[in-house]
């Protein structure tokens, strides 16, 4: 077991919940072993939060895309390139400042640029169904959704 993982169980096993605002409240300590996982400098916890924010907001805008003569489907009008390229060796803060957003209209139409994409969908795609292991309540959905009769 992590060091992390015992303090995360630590904290469950004591409060009998584990939730953010309970972490935030006992890493808050100096001396909690989870205390360096987080900005405690307000300043820069605030820029870094809007930056979640921003991506929020690029993320939350949809369009639709012909996939047929007479089929459209719902997506996001913006793609990271870093689901394009995939998960690089940049740290996850360096990540975040450094994600270009391309408009999804732009990657459809290039040849490389969407089949790239479609490599890291299915990246997701496998890390979804590597969460959900053999999970026969995760299948069915899937197959309902796939089916259009899901819920």
């Amino acid at each position: 077991m992590s060091a992390t993982h015992e303090a995360l169980q630590a904290i469950y096993d004591e409060a009998g919940e584990l939730t953010p605002a309970l972490v935030v409240e006992r890493a808050s300590s100096p001396e909690h072993p989870l205390h360096d996982k987080f900005c405690w400098d307000d300043t820069e916890a605030a820029r870094r939060f809007r930056l979640v924010q921003a991506q929020g907001v690029i993320r939350s805008v949809k369009v639709e895309v012909r996939t047929r003569p007479n089929e459209t489907v719902r997506v996001r009008a913006f793609v990271s390139e870093t689901e394009i390229q995939g998960r690089g060796s940049l740290d996850e803060e360096e990540r975040d400042r450094s994600r270009p957003y391309l408009p999804v209209s732009m990657v459809i139409a290039d040849d490389v640029l969407r089949t790239a994409w479609f490599r890291g969908l299915e990246r997701d795609w496998q890390r979804l169904r590597a969460r959900a292991g053999a999970s026969r309540e995760f299948a069915e959905m899937v197959l309902a959704d796939l089916r259009g009769d899901a819920g």
